[in-house]
């Protein structure tokens, strides 16, 4: 090892671990996610910021997609070890609901210029096989989706594409 003996290199913005316990992490010397938002019931939590922030690791921990591992990533992680390490906080209750499959979320897809990858068919018979509530056709009123509905998801614009991912969000969340 090459030290250098006048400390003419100074290393900056180098981040420190946090002092509080780990939600979760992917592998050795990799992401680390140390905090959750709180969803509350009839409340709408969003999350802003940069690329590689967690939000979308967040998005997957609090949708049940992900079990979050504590920061132990060579082991599995189990709905048990959640739920005992929050005890007494009130994110529990919503991951003793989703552990338990009492509610459902649903999260807009990231990626909505694959969907004419996936469906070759027209926007209307794709977002009735999304609507679970049947408010498809109010939600398509409201924001103006009609012009849309006939044509096929291939044919449609990066907003109109970006406005179906919404409405499916939308449709699938209303509880």
């Amino acid at each position: 090892m090459k030290v250098c003996p006048f400390e003419a290199i100074t290393i900056l913005n180098l981040s420190e671990e946090l002092k509080e316990e780990k939600i979760h992490q992917y592998g050795v010397n990799t992401f680390r996610l140390y905090r959750l938002p709180t969803p509350r019931k009839g409340q709408v939590v969003g999350l802003v910021g940069r690329n590689g922030t967690g939000k979308s690791t967040a998005l997957q921990i609090l949708s049940g997609q992900l079990v979050p591992n504590l920061g132990d990533y060579e082991h599995p992680a189990t709905w048990k070890l959640i739920l005992d390490y929050l005890k007494g906080k009130e994110l529990k209750e919503h991951f003793e609901r989703v552990e338990s499959g009492e509610v459902k979320i649903s999260l807009k897809p990231q990626a909505v210029y694959k969907l004419p990858e996936v469906w070759k068919k027209d926007v209307a018979s794709l977002l009735e096989k999304m609507d679970e509530t049947g408010e498809m056709r109010s939600v398509v009123e409201t924001l103006g989706l009609g012009e849309a509905m006939r044509k096929n998801v291939g044919e449609l614009s990066g907003g109109e594409l970006s406005d179906l991912g919404g409405h499916r969000q939308r449709a699938a969340s209303k509880d």
